[in-house]
């Protein structure tokens, strides 16, 4: 049988290599001058939105490109521009990375860092004391030789974290939840709060947000009380009493006689429990609370934040949540003008004032900002007209210390194991022998990070 491709289907080969041909020959877009790699949609936004690009290419002469992709692919993309030596299209000039993600790329000998040491830019241009000390660590990496902290990124946020709460149901059980000052009495006038709706019929009415296997809300407790699970120096506290403590307290506002805490919905359908009444409370970031105005604008007059409660006086009465820093690639043919692009679009005045006609109301790392009356006025969306953002400020010159290192993730990944364990031990056995339990994991844990990082480790 003699086959034959027909008339129809000739036609469209032909156009098919005629279209083929002109996308050979068309020349490729050039590269702008200074190119930033950012794995953020609200980012992207505000930099091709806002005027700053084009100012900074009026003044400079140098074009500005902003390129957009997903955390993801961003961080495969970083990963492999930095093991081969990337430039031109295959690397940016300066890139955005979000904390989660930063381990990986601090992992190499200092001198072998895909991310440019940034401490000499921060001193000679007096960044360096405007920037809240304590936001720079996680961006950051101990040199062994010298024992100087080298800066590989400028934080672009501080995100504090307080308690919301719905205050007209706690009002309506006589309870003044922002009384409690430790955790202790916090977890006391949750179980009254409990009850009172439970006689009402509300059985299912749970106090407070907490997960069972992701560690973020256990992580915000053990930074308010000053604990890294891995310190800048590598040493592992896992073991440290006050983490068995910490641990065995947050099992127990889980399961148990003491329970009040409930699991939040995944994604931002955590903004409905609040909503609906299901979960009374949440570990709040300024960035969540962002997330409950634009999902939930129901809740409005009904919710009102708090500083976290402490376990002990000298704990913080915050903590903190996410982050994302921005940095210049060792590979930048210009690491001056890219510094310069940095300070435009992150530090300066015009930055700050940007943002907020943008309606960004997150803390920027520059504390100076915070007296900006944009972050003390009267916010309609919390009961009374309570001012979110100056309560925000008001702990951001609390924020504790986080330290990431290449090991952070994988030893909050094991936290999370031991969380869900000592929450199904009491469950199903009760409180007898917890504290023993949690106390093995807590040290296999240990030991297993131990050797992963004594495995995992480049010699310089």
């Amino acid at each position: 049988m003699r086959f034959t491709l027909g008339r129809p289907v000739f036609a469209l080969l032909l156009v098919a290599l005629a279209s083929g041909s002109a996308v050979l020959v068309r020349p490729a877009e050039p590269r702008a001058n200074l190119v930033v790699w950012t794995f953020s949609q609200a980012q992207a936004d505000f930099f091709r939105n806002s005027s700053l690009p084009r100012q900074f290419e009026n003044r400079t002469g140098f074009s500005v490109g902003i390129s957009l992709m997903g955390q993801s692919g961003e961080n495969i993309r970083l990963a492999s521009a930095f093991m081969s030596d990337g430039r031109g299209a295959a690397a940016p000039d300066l890139c955005e990375i979000e904390i989660d993600a930063i381990g990986q790329f601090l992992r190499p000998p200092i001198r072998d860092i895909g991310l440019l040491p940034l401490n000499d830019f921060l001193a000679r241009s007096g960044w360096e004391s405007r920037i809240v000390a304590s936001r720079l660590a996680p961006w950051s990496k101990t040199d062994p030789a010298t024992g100087r902290q080298i800066i590989c990124g400028i934080p672009e946020d501080v995100h504090p974290v307080a308690i919301a709460y719905r205050k007209d149901l706690f009002e309506q059980a006589g309870i003044d939840l922002a009384q409690a000052k430790s955790w202790n009495e916090f977890q006391s006038l949750c179980q009254r709060f409990e009850s009172f709706w439970a006689s009402r019929g509300f059985h299912d009415r749970r106090a407070i947000a907490l997960s069972t296997s992701n560690p973020d809300e256990l992580l915000e407790m053990l930074l308010q009380r000053h604990i890294n699970l891995i310190d800048s120096d590598e040493q592992l506290h896992f073991t440290d009493a006050k983490v068995l403590g910490t641990l065995t307290f947050y099992a127990r506002m889980i399961a148990g006689s003491g329970a009040v805490a409930g699991e939040p919905s995944p994604g931002v359908q955590w903004t409905e429990d609040l909503e609906h009444g299901n979960i009374c409370a949440i570990c709040a970031p300024d960035w969540k609370v962002d997330d409950l105005r634009r999902f939930s604008p129901d809740l409005a007059g009904k919710i009102a934040l708090m500083p976290m409660p402490r376990f002990e006086p000298d704990d913080s009465a915050t903590s903190t949540l996410g982050g994302t820093m921005i940095g210049i690639c060792r590979s930048c043919p210009d690491p001056e003008r890219a510094w310069e692009l940095l300070e435009y679009l992150v530090l300066s005045p015009q930055s700050h004032e940007s943002a907020i006609a943008a309606g960004d109301d997150v803390l920027p790392a520059v504390s100076q900002y915070w007296s900006d009356p944009a972050y003390h006025r009267p916010d309609a969306f919390f009961a009374g007209g309570q001012s979110a953002d100056d309560l925000f400020v008001t702990l951001a010159a609390q924020i504790p210390q986080r330290v990431v290192t290449p090991f952070t993730y994988q030893a909050e990944l094991a936290l999370g194991v031991v969380l869900h364990r000592s929450v199904t031990f009491l469950r199903q056995q009760g409180p007898e022998g917890l504290d023993d339990a949690c106390a093995g994991w807590l040290a296999d844990a240990q030991n297993d990070i131990g050797r992963r990082i004594e495995f995992g480790k480049i010699e310089p």
